[in-house]
């Protein structure tokens, strides 16, 4: 332990802690005897938001079908928003054995040219929606509850307990 400084009988105490301790008196060898200031916490209530994304969800395809559309050679969705978007190069139609992509809807739909076929005119067809599913949740600090004090270090210095409130030490 070292004694930081000492003022109105308050000892600041490096111990691992760093916590305040007062000297309550003295024993008649001369050491000191002293208590340690209790933590104090602000207690918050937990405001738990749960975060969305979306994901490719795609309909069964339909049967060998005739060559219906150019489209790119690959494609991306915003997992945020749920928005498809093509990329790559550009395919016309009658080109045996080359997928495509192509959206439609306002880019909420995504259509495939399947061209498993190797036929130039033949292929299947099949389109994905986006859908949307809770990934997580975001765990937030919320209102304001009340101060809490304890002599241990009994709650998170900032963040959430397992009683499921929000700590926040103040000492």
């Amino acid at each position: 332990m070292t004694i930081e400084n000492k003022t109105n009988n308050l000892i600041k105490i490096t111990n691992g802690d760093g916590g305040l301790f007062k000297v309550l008196g003295q024993t008649q060898d001369g050491n000191k005897l002293i208590w340690r200031t209790p933590y104090k916490w602000k207690k918050y209530n937990v405001v738990e938001t749960p975060i969305y994304r979306y994901r490719t969800k795609w309909v069964n395809a339909t049967s060998a079908t005739t060559d219906t559309f150019g489209g790119y050679t690959s494609y991306s969705l915003d997992t945020k928003t749920g928005k498809f978007s093509v990329s790559g190069s550009f395919v016309s139609i009658n080109e045996p054995g080359v997928t495509r992509y192509k959206t439609s809807s306002g880019y909420t739909v995504l259509k495939r040219w399947d061209g498993r076929t190797n036929v130039a005119d033949k292929g299947y067809v099949d389109k994905a929606t986006a859908e949307k599913y809770q990934s997580g949740t975001d765990i937030l600090k919320g209102t304001y509850v009340c101060e809490v004090i304890s002599s241990k270090l009994d709650y998170p210095q900032n963040g959430r307990h397992t009683d499921g409130y929000w700590y926040e030490i103040i000492t």
